[in-house]
């Protein structure tokens, strides 16, 4: 806990919180100092009223805004008037006034639990009683015109559309869409795992999956084929889940997401394919220039996303042609691509299919049991999913004399070029390119121009095959791939941007396998070093019960925790970034209840964690993959004691050292801005010094040691929350970070980069940061 946290919380124990105006305002008081992160405080305090109510204490909290009138002052000020001295030192509760606030805890997650529960039963009820008050569907309704639809599996009540959500056959809640194209859904009712079937999946050799019901209503009718409705994009995961563990083996399924521009549909339709594999894949609607220019006449600024927008500006059969043909004919020619870039694996059918397929051998010259090209005129094409016939690149060889047959050469498995791309200085521009190796993962890299126009591709072929691309071994095959990539033509004029760095880049926070932010205009992708670090397992809930449960009411648990959050919200401060040191013995537990909770927020701890031993150039490489995040070193005394303070200058001042070009210039140096949590059983000072170096004042102050010893007698701990001994708190921790993990970062950035809340955001970090840096 901080210093101004521990006067806050000494100076409430002075304060009764059984009067509701006082204790409201002592809510506004701790808010307007400390934000969010000051709930766990106030809470505990406002739990030693005898009518504390924990629904109550978070609906009051959420309803209150932060910067009111009531400020931290009020409370001081009202804690002296009833015998609180600041002069005091901080006196931390005791063991049977913990373990009360431990037992109020679980009772209260116990209480949260069971209204969820009791909520879930109401609302499903009540999604009964409304379907049994339901009558036919009026074909005239204004949701269904302006969808233009034929409804299936619904129900009507006045002018609502009653769309079911169930769950194993049991209606578990509903969807209600007004005249006015609103939705709801009941009040307290389950979402994640609900779904709608249209159609029927018995004997069913194909499965669409898809986000709205009424996009749904458009796949279904165009295919025929029977489509299950997640509802949203963050359902299609869940449903996805559900469907691989009750549909039969041979069942194929796709997972037909929203084109949208934040790119949360194709992302999330991609990685519901993966919980399918190798039975699932993924494919978004592609739109023609002229097609968006239709819709933005219709609906402003707005562009078309899903099938059913397709259905309307294109009609069902073309609907029917991006879904199908990526299983059941030929696809993919170059210069065919959408006006938004299509997201991995999707985009009409540009995506590697996972259904058995007989593969014969073919690496020799021409293709045996040669495809039928398309008429378009292209001499590329792409093959998936035709019986009989081997998946991916095609080139046909145009025959001299007219009565001969062209030639048509196998080039490599399906390869998709998803657009072009360029960096922010418009220089290095490339193509975007994407395959799945063998075991069907996927590949995404940005190929450099250059590297194609070279006169030896060598290096081109060898990357992709680094990446599991199978390719020809005939030369001319060969050569005629590099044709392929370098000669592609986007229809439209949106690039990718690509950034080698993550981090903020202007208002959209780039991590390797994902982009927070509103993706308007030009897209952004990720083509650094991936080395997984930043991983997610479990769910936030979990991360929140298993992990941040435990540390509360333990202070450098939660200021570990805080450092892991703080390394995004640096720039959002216009702020450099710094870093804290750790210090204690083996002992006192500082990896396991330290370090791991706050890598946590991230990754697996054992990933994404990192040691001080390494070269300078390990350790810039190391703040490039950090930036604008948490760099976590641990082992302080495996560096070189004499380049230990260079080492925390080089990760404070946050750039790398120059460098030249070959051509005898400067090249652009290297930056970041990144959080530090080191630990060791030594402090900087102490370890420079064993090299005869005195630590000045700017490296201290680069790296201030904290005590891991939290003075209470068990280590780093104050409160062990029910388990007998802090080695078996650490021990659960320690297994608790390696299974939930990576969903606290991402919900962290998800909120920031939020289009609707960050320059509110941003204003209030810019606001507040000083102030908490200088503390």
């Amino acid at each position: 806990m901080s210093s101004t946290m521990e006067h806050i919380a000494s100076a409430l124990r002075h304060l009764p919180a059984h009067d509701r105006d006082s204790w409201v305002q002592m809510g506004m008081a701790v808010k307007s100092e400390l934000g969010e992160a000051g709930f766990t405080l106030w809470d505990d305090w406002s739990r030693s009223a005898d009518n504390y109510q924990t629904k109550a204490a978070k609906s009051v909290w959420k309803s209150i805004k932060p910067g009111g009138k009531v400020t931290i002052a009020s409370l001081f000020a009202l804690a002296i008037q009833h015998g609180y001295r600041p002069e005091q030192p901080y006196q931390p509760p005791s063991a049977e006034e913990r373990a009360k606030l431990e037992a109020e805890r679980a009772a209260a997650l116990a209480e949260a639990e069971a209204l969820a529960t009791r909520q879930h039963e109401d609302a499903k009820a009540k999604a009964a009683a409304l379907w049994g008050k339901g009558h036919e569907v009026s074909a005239n309704h204004p949701y269904l015109l302006a969808k233009g639809i034929v409804p299936v599996g619904i129900t009507q009540l006045r002018d609502m559309l009653l769309i079911p959500l169930r769950v194993a056959g049991v209606l578990v809640n509903l969807q209600i869409i007004g005249a006015d194209g609103g939705k709801r859904f009941l009040t307290g009712g389950r979402v994640k795992g609900a779904s709608l079937v249209l159609g029927r999946l018995k004997d069913a050799t194909i499965v669409l999956v898809c986000e709205g019901w009424a996009t749904g209503c458009s796949l279904h009718q165009a295919t025929g084929l029977p489509v299950v409705v997640a509802f949203n994009a963050h359902n299609l995961i869940a449903v996805a889940e559900r469907l691989a563990a009750t549909l039969p083996a041979d069942v194929a399924v796709l997972v037909c997401g929203d084109s949208d521009t934040s790119l949360t549909g194709q992302q999330a339709a991609s990685k519901a394919a993966m919980a399918l594999v190798p039975r699932g894949r993924s494919v978004i609607p592609v739109f023609t220039p002229e097609q968006v220019e239709a819709y933005r006449q219709q609906h402003g600024d707005k562009l078309p996303s899903d099938f059913n927008d397709l259905a309307q500006l294109a009609g069902m059969e073309e609907v029917k042609q991006q879904v199908l043909r990526g299983d059941l004919k030929m696809v993919g020619t170059v210069g065919t691509v959408g006006t938004e870039p299509p997201e991995p694996l999707s985009g009409g059918a540009s995506s590697c299919s996972h259904f058995p397929v007989p593969t014969p051998a073919c690496s020799h010259s021409e293709a045996e049991n040669p495809p039928e090209p398309p008429e378009n005129g292209s001499p590329f094409f792409l093959v998936e999913g035709i019986p009989g016939q081997r998946d991916g690149v095609y080139w046909v060889e145009k025959a001299d004399d007219k009565k001969a047959n062209d030639a048509v050469w196998w080039l490599c498995s399906p390869l998709h070029i998803l657009g072009e791309t360029r960096d922010a200085e418009q220089s290095n521009w490339g193509r975007l390119l994407e395959w799945r190796d063998n075991d069907g993962h996927p590949h995404r890299w940005a190929c450099p121009v250059e590297m194609l126009a070279a006169s030896d591709t060598a290096e081109f072929r060898r990357e992709l095959a680094r990446g599991g691309l199978t390719l020809s071994t005939n030369g001319k095959a060969r050569q005629k791939l590099v044709d392929y990539v370098l000669n592609y033509r986007p229809d439209s004029t949106e690039r990718l941007r690509c950034v080698s760095r993550i981090g903020w880049h202007d208002l959209r926070y780039v991590l390797p396998t994902s982009v927070h932010g509103q993706q308007d205009g030009e897209g952004v992708i990720y083509q650094g070093a991936d080395s997984g670090d930043f991983a997610c397992a479990g769910t936030l809930e979990d991360w929140q019960q298993h992990i941040a449960a435990m540390a509360a009411g333990n202070s450098r648990i939660v200021f570990a925790i805080s450092v892991a959050f703080a390394g995004v919200l640096a720039d959002m401060a216009g702020e450099s970034g710094g870093g804290f040191h750790y210090v204690g013995t083996t002992s006192k537990g500082k990896t396991s209840t330290l370090l791991d909770p706050a890598a946590s927020v991230w990754g697996n701890p054992d990933r994404f964690a990192k040691k001080w031993r390494t070269t300078q150039n390990g350790l810039e490489a190391l703040c490039l993959g950090r930036n604008d995040n948490l760099l976590i070193l641990d082992e302080l005394v495996q560096i070189a004691a004499a380049d230990a303070g260079g080492a925390a200058y080089l990760i404070a001042n946050g750039q790398a050292k120059a460098r030249m070009t070959k051509e005898g210039g400067n090249r652009p140096a290297q930056t970041w801005r990144v959080m530090l949590l080191s630990a060791g059983e030594i402090d900087l000072a102490q370890h420079m010094a064993e090299a005869g170096k005195t630590a000045k004042g700017g490296q201290m102050a680069r790296l201030p040691a904290i005590p891991a010893d939290a003075g209470a007698g068990m280590g780093t701990l104050e409160t062990l929350h029910h388990h007998p001994s802090g080695q078996a708190f650490a021990d659960a921790m320690k297994g608790n970070t390696r299974r939930y993990y990576g969903s606290a970062g991402q919900a962290f950035l998800e909120k920031l980069a939020s289009p609707d809340e960050q320059q509110t955001l941003r204003a209030e970090v810019r606001a507040r940061w000083p102030r908490c840096w200088r503390i």
